[in-house]
Parts: structure tokens; sequence; C-alpha cells
């Protein structure tokens, strides 16, 4: 595919032009790249296998370890925690050397047996359960024990457990609570459903970052997120528009109605300002993860 790639780019530097025939051998050949790029069955399997040793390590430590019948039935029988995926995996965008973002969700049981919620927790708090589940990874031999990139807490404005996975070799972050970065995967895969245009030019795009150094959030670089957004928007100024305006991914075209992502915000300062206790106690802690939007985003789609 290399050389077929250089015998295109020689070809039309000496043309200098974009004949039918140069637009269809290229097109050919992006679209090679873009199938090339797609993970197998083989790598989502892989990854699944990474999401449960780590719900399998999470089971196994006494502070995800619930009291039998207290907690309802929000969380599995042998676990206080729950592990969900966000980032490339969830929307269905990563490739084989993609990250794998988790984030970890529930209660956790701390050093003086007070039962808490993940969600209200405190920084303190949640740095030393980070700090008890890299051990854990690490007795567990879940992590690789690799002394140039060993199993890290990073205390970060988004704390994170960074580890290699020992069977596999797939990096894998660990979060804690992060709703919006759900969202937002969740979101970015109606998108990718919605044409399929989006998935190949973020693909290219994705990889000219990657090859460039521009794809690191670490080093002062665009994020993935950041990617998207630019996606997006591009396929929104084409003429014709690829993408209709976000909006109409969750609703029709009423003016007066609040931004999908302004929704939780809105609504709990109208709660504050009117002083309804009861109605603030059934709004989740962390706003930002309006994850019932995503069915009305599908219902919308399927009108286009």
């Amino acid at each position: 595919m290399e050389n077929e790639c250089e015998i295109a780019v020689s070809g039309f530097r000496q043309q200098r032009t974009w004949d039918a025939v140069s637009v269809t051998y290229t097109d050919y050949l992006l679209n090679r790249v873009v199938q090339a790029l797609r993970p197998s069955t083989q790598e989502w399997q892989t990854r699944t296998a990474v999401i449960e040793r780590l719900q399998s390590v999470l089971a196994g430590m006494p502070d995800f370890q619930p009291v039998p019948g207290r907690y309802g039935s929000n969380y599995s029988e042998d676990c206080l925690a729950r592990v969900d995926v966000f980032g490339s995996f969830c929307s269905s965008l990563y490739h084989k050397g993609s990250d794998l973002d988790l984030t970890i969700t529930g209660r956790w049981r701390d050093r003086h047996g007070h039962v808490l919620d993940m969600a209200t927790m405190s920084s303190a708090d949640t740095a030393d359960m980070l700090h008890r589940i890299r051990r854990a990874l690490i007795s567990r031999r879940v992590a690789a024990a690799d002394p140039l990139n060993p199993a890290t807490v990073i205390n970060a404005r988004v704390p994170l457990v960074m580890y290699t996975d020992a069977d596999s070799g797939v990096a894998v972050d660990i979060s804690v609570c992060n709703h919006g970065g759900v969202f937002k995967s969740r979101f970015t895969r109606e998108v990718m459903q919605f044409d399929d245009r989006f998935e190949a030019l973020y693909r290219m795009i994705k990889l000219w970052a990657e090859l460039r150094n521009l794809n690191d959030p670490k080093t002062g670089t665009l994020n993935s997120w950041s990617i998207t957004q630019m996606v997006i928007f591009h396929l929104q100024s084409c003429k014709p528009a690829i993408l209709p305006p976000l909006r109409l991914f969750f609703y029709n075209e009423p003016t007066y109605s609040p931004r999908p992502l302004e929704q939780p915000q809105q609504q709990q300062q109208a709660r504050s300002s009117n002083g309804r206790s009861r109605q603030q106690q059934q709004q989740p802690s962390r706003s930002g993860a309006p994850y019932e939007l995503l069915e009305v985003c599908g219902r919308q789609r399927q009108r286009y």
C-alpha cells in the first residue's frame, strides 16, 4: 500500500492536476488506508478482556465489597464499583495502538470502613482510592511489570491510574466518574452512524496528526476530542452540508430550547433559585451526563 501511495503522489506532482482518473485512484487508496485502520474482531475481544480483568480486580478488593442488601440493585452483587468505557473504544473509532479509556463509578469503602459515593468524594479520597487500585493491579499481575512504564497515579485535573495490561500490552487510563467523557464518546458514535464519511475523514486526520506528533495533549498539542470537533465543523461547512447542526441530533429547530450540553446546568440553576430541595436530591451530584439525550439523538438521526 505504501508503494501505491508513493506512486500516486509522484504522479500528482508531475501532472499538478486532479483529473477523473487521479480522483478515482486517490479515493481508492484512501479507502484502503481507512480499512487498514479499522480494528479487527480480535482487537475488540482483546480490549473487552482487559475490561473484564479490571472489573475482576475491583470485585476482589475489600474496598469494593458491599454489605448484602444495603445498596439496592444498581450494582452487581459482588462489587460496589462499575467500569464504564469512553474514548475511542466507546465511539468505535479506535485502532490497534489506541489507549483504552475507562472510568469507575459507584461506591467505595475507605480505610475507616465508611462507604462513600464516588461522585461526591473529596480529592484526597479519590487519590487514596486510585493508589489502592494501582497496588491491586500490580499485586495481581494485571499491570505489566515494566520499570520504564510502571503503573502510575497521575494527580492532574482529572486524576488517573495509567498502566499497561500485562496480557495484551494495551495502555489503560482509569478515571473516576468521568460522565462527560462517556457522553461525548457515545455522541460521537451517533455522529459516525449518521454518515460514514465522518469516520473516514476522522481516521485520516487523526493518522496525519499522530504521524506529526500533533495528537498528544500531554505535550500541549490537540486531543482527540478537538480533532473530532474540527472534523464535524468541516463536514457541517461543506456545500451542500454533510452533517447538520448538532442541536438537530437532539431536537427539531425550536430557537427557544436550551442547547443539550447546557441543559443540566440550567436545570440545576433553576432548582437552586426556586429552592426545590426535593428535586435537588433527584439531580445527580455531577452534571454533564445527559445520557437520556442519546435516545432522542437516535430518533432524530433516523429522520434524515
